[in-house]
C-alpha cells in the first residue's frame, strides 16, 4: 500500500525536499505531490564514505574499478534507493595536475526499505564527460558529491536530493585518495623518507608506481605504520594547504626521544585487470636520512602580500550580500552593521528588488511588506553603515519576478516553446521589460545615496519564444529560432543584456558620476554566455567596474579553475575589477547550513594569493558566530578600503 500511495504521489510531479537536524550526515526525505499535501518517505544518517584500493586500473575509456562504499543507517524506512547512477548525480574526483573535475557515477543501491545500519558498495564507477572532464592518470582524491537519485524499488527514478553536507566536508574526504594508472603489469616501491629526526617532529615517506606504459606516479595513499621498538605510528596522506594530494604518507616521531632507526611497512591494494592484488613493502631508515627542517615539511600556505595605497592603506573588497529580510527593521539595521564592521567588511550588499518587489517606496512595482513602520530600511541602512565607514550597494534581481508576473504582465513574460507563458520570467528581448528593470535601478540611484547598483540575475534565465522573438531572430539569423544552436542563443542574448548593463550604467553615472557598477555573473562563462553574459566585456566597455563569479562550490580546485578562468579572460589590464563571490553556506539535503570556518579561510585565502582584489560572500544570514570571529580574529585582522576606490 504505501508503494503504490508512493509512486502515485511522485508521478503526480512531485518536489522532493530533504532536511537536515543537527547532524551533517542525517537526511529525512520529505515532499509533497499535487495536492500540495506533506509527506515523509524516509530518514537515512550517512556515517562514512571508503575507497579500497590505493591503485586503480586505468588504460583509458571512462570505467574504473573503484571499489567504494557507502557506510549508513536508515532510521525510518522507506520503499526506495538512493544511488549516483546518471545524471547530475556523481561523485566529484580531482587528478592532481590536470585541469577540471571528472563526473563518476556509480550504483550504490542505498536500501532506504528496513531500519538499521548497513553498507553499499560497488566494484565500478563511470566517468559521465557531458558532466565533467575524461579520466586521467595520476594520484586523484574525491572531492565531494553532486546529487543522489531516489528510485523506487523497480528502479525507475522518482526524483532528486542533494546530499548531506558531510559528503563535501573535507574530513570525510581527506582518506579518499587513489592513483589512476595502467596496472597490465607495474611495480611498487618505497622511494624514500624525510623527517626533522626531532622529538615528535614529522616524518614522511613517498611510494612511487611504476605502470605498464613506463610511467611514475605517487601513490596517494596506503596502509601505512612506521615503527621503532614499542612507537608506533600510523602514516596518512599528507595533503597541501588545498586539500591536493602530495604522494606522502605523513605521521608524527615520538614526542619523548627520536629513534635512531625507523622502520616502515605499507600495504598497497591494486584493482587490476586480473583482480585484487596486494603487496606489502617494508623498509628500514636510519636516523638522518632524509632530513629536513619543519618548515620544509609542513607544506605552509603561501604568504598573502596585501595590496595597499600610498598611505599604507589595505586595498581589498570584502563585501556581504545581505537580503532583504534582514533590515525590515531598525533593530535588524543595526545588528548587520554592527556584525559586518566587527567581521572586518567593508561594504554591504542590500537586496532591494526581488520578485519585482523593491525594498522603497516607488511607482514603478510594489514594495516590500513587513518594513517596520515609518522607517526607509534604504535610507536608514545607507545612514548607519557609512557612518562606520561601510559602503552600501542595492543589490537587483532583474529577471527573476515572481511567480504571478507572467498573468499580471503578460506582454513582459517570457513564452515557452509550446506557446505557454513563464509565470516568473521576464523577457529581456521586450523593450518594455528592459525599460522597467532599468528605471527601478535608476529610481533607487537617483533617490538614495548609494555607493554603487548591483545587476544580479543580469541574464534572460530562460529562452523565450514568443512571436516577437522568433521573427526578429528569423529575420537576423534566416533560420527558425526552434533550430537555434547554442553559439547562437548566445549571439542573440548578449546583445540584449549588454543594453540594460550600458544604459543604466550610463544613466546612472550622469546622475551620480562617482556610483560603483557590479554584477554577479555565473562563474563558468559558458554557462552566462547563452543566458546573454559577457562580464569581461562589461568590464572593458566601462560598464561594471567590479564583476563578482558566483562561486559557491566547496571544492577549492573548482573556485580556483573558474577565478583563474576570469582572470584570463580581462587580462592584466582589467584584473583588479575582478572580486569572487565565495558561500557561507553548504548544501545538505534540502537545507543550507553554514560552513565549517576554516572552509571559508581557506577560499577567502585562495583568491588572495591568486592576486584577485577581494571577494563577496553569500550570504549574510549564514555567517555563524564562529565564522564571524575567523574573519574578526585572522581573516580581515587589518582593516582595508574597498579595492573599486
Amino acid at each position: 500500500m504505501i508503494a503504490r500511495v508512493l509512486a502515485t504521489v511522485f508521478a503526480a510531479l512531485l518536489v522532493a525536499l530533504v532536511v537536515a537536524d543537527d547532524s551533517p550526515g542525517l537526511l529525512v526525505v520529505k515532499g509533497s505531490g499535487a495536492a500540495e499535501k506533506g509527506y515523509e518517505i524516509g530518514e537515512v544518517e550517512f556515517l562514512g564514505v571508503s575507497v579500497a584500493d590505493q591503485l586503480v586500473h586505468y588504460a583509458g575509456g571512462a570505467t574504473i574499478p573503484l571499489r567504494l562504499s557507502v557506510d549508513y543507517e536508515v532510521r525510518k524506512p522507506a520503499p526506495v534507493m538512493l544511488n549516483s547512477r546518471l545524471g547530475t548525480e556523481y561523485w566529484r574526483l580531482v587528478v592532481l595536475g590536470r585541469d577540471g573535475v571528472v563526473a563518476l557515477h556509480t550504483d550504490e543501491r542505498m536500501d532506504l526499505s528496513k531500519a538499521g545500519r548497513a553498507t553499499a558498495s560497488v566494484d565500478s564507477a563511470v566517468a559521465d564527460e557531458k558532466q565533467g572532464v575524461a579520466l586521467g592518470k595520476g594520484a586523484a582524491r574525491i572531492s565531494g558529491h553532486y546529487y543522489f537519485l531516489i528510485d523506487q524499488e523497480n528502479r525507475q527514478w522518482l526524483d532528486v536530493i542533494n546530499p548531506p553536507a558531510l559528503l563535501n566536508m573535507p574530513e570525510l574526504l581527506a582518506p579518499l585518495q587513489f592513483t589512476l594508472c595502467n596496472l597490465e603489469r607495474y611495480t611498487v616501491q618505497m622511494r624514500g623518507v624525510e623527517s626533522t629526526w626531532e622529538p615528535g617532529g614529522l616524518i614522511r615517506v613517498e611510494l612511487i608506481v611504476t605502470d605498464a606504459d613506463g610511467e611514475q606516479f605517487p601513490v596517494a595513499t596506503a596502509d601505512a605504520v612506521a615503527k621503532a621498538g614499542e612507537w608506533s605510528e600510523v602514516l596518512r596522506p599528507q595533503v597541501d594547504w588545498l586539500g591536493q594530494p602530495t604522494g606522502w604518507l605523513v605521521g608524527r616521531l615520538p614526542a619523548d626521544a627520536a629513534p635512531e632507526a625507523v622502520e616502515i611497512e605499507a600495504t598497497v591494494s591494486a584493482a587490476t585487470p586480473r583482480g585484487i592484488e596486494a603487496q606489502t613493502l617494508t623498509s628500514r631508515f636510519a636516523k638522518g636520512h632524509g632530513t629536513r627542517t619543519a618548515a620544509e615539511l609542513a607544506l605552509s600556505p603561501p604568504e598573502f602580500q596585501p595590496k595597499r595605497d600610498a598611505g599604507g592603506n589595505l586595498r581589498e573588497t570584502r563585501a556581504i550580500w545581505v537580503g532583504t529580510n534582514a533590515v525590515k527593521t531598525s533593530a535588524g539595521i543595526a545588528e548587520v552593521v554592527q556584525r559586518c564592521k566587527k567581521a572586518g567588511l567593508n561594504a554591504i550588499i542590500v537586496d532591494v528588488y526581488y520578485a519585482d518587489r523593491l525594498l522603497v517606496p516607488n511607482d514603478i512595482c510594489s514594495q516590500f511588506g513587513g518594513i517596520e513602520e515609518g522607517l526607509d530600511p534604504l535610507a536608514a541602512l545607507c545612514e548607519k553603515a557609512h557612518a562606520e565607514g561601510i559602503d552600501v550597494h542595492a543589490w537587483f534581481c532583474l529577471a527573476y519576478p515572481n511567480r504571478d508576473f507572467g498573468i499580471e504582465h503578460p506582454t513582459m513574460a517570457a513564452v515557452d516553446r509550446n506557446g505557454g507563458v513563464i509565470r516568473n520570467v521576464g523577457d529581456l528581448h521586450r523593450e518594455q521589460f528592459r525599460d522597467r528593470v532599468a528605471n527601478v535601478m535608476l529610481h533607487v540611484a537617483r533617490n538614495y545615496p548609494v555607493d554603487g547598483l548591483h545587476f544580479d540575475y543580469i541574464r534572460t534565465k530562460a529562452d523565450c519564444y514568443c512571436d516577437q522573438c522568433r521573427a526578429e531572430f528569423a529575420e537576423r539569423f534566416g533560420k527558425p529560432l526552434t533550430e537555434a544552436s547554442d553559439d547562437e542563443w548566445t549571439a542573440w542574448n548578449q546583445p540584449v543584456v549588454a543594453e540594460v548593463v550600458r544604459r543604466v550604467s550610463e544613466q546612472a553615472r550622469a546622475v551620480r558620476p562617482d556610483l560603483i557598477m557590479s554584477a554577479a555573473v555565473y562563474c563558468v562563462m559558458e554557462w552566462g554566455a547563452r543566458q546573454g553574459q559577457d562580464a569581461p566585456g562589461w568590464v572593458r566597455n566601462g560598464w561594471v567596474d567590479v564583476c563578482i563569479p558566483m562561486d559557491y562550490f566547496s571544492d577549492v580546485m573548482e573556485v580556483r579553475a573558474n577565478e583563474q578562468a576570469f582572470l584570463d579572460a580581462l587580462g592584466p589590464e582589467y584584473a583588479t575589477a575582478l572580486a569572487s563571490g565565495l558561500s557561507l553556506y553548504m548544501d545538505s539535503g534540502g537545507s543550507q547550513i553554514s560552513r565549517p570556518p576554516d572552509m571559508v579561510a581557506t577560499q577567502i585565502h585562495l583568491v588572495r594569493t591568486m592576486g584577485i582584489s577581494g571577494y563577496c560572500l553569500f550570504a549574510y544570514e549564514h555567517m555563524s558566530e564562529d565564522i564571524l570571529d575567523l574573519l574578526r580574529t585572522k581573516v580581515n585582522a587589518e582593516p582595508a578600503v574597498p579595492a573599486y576606490r
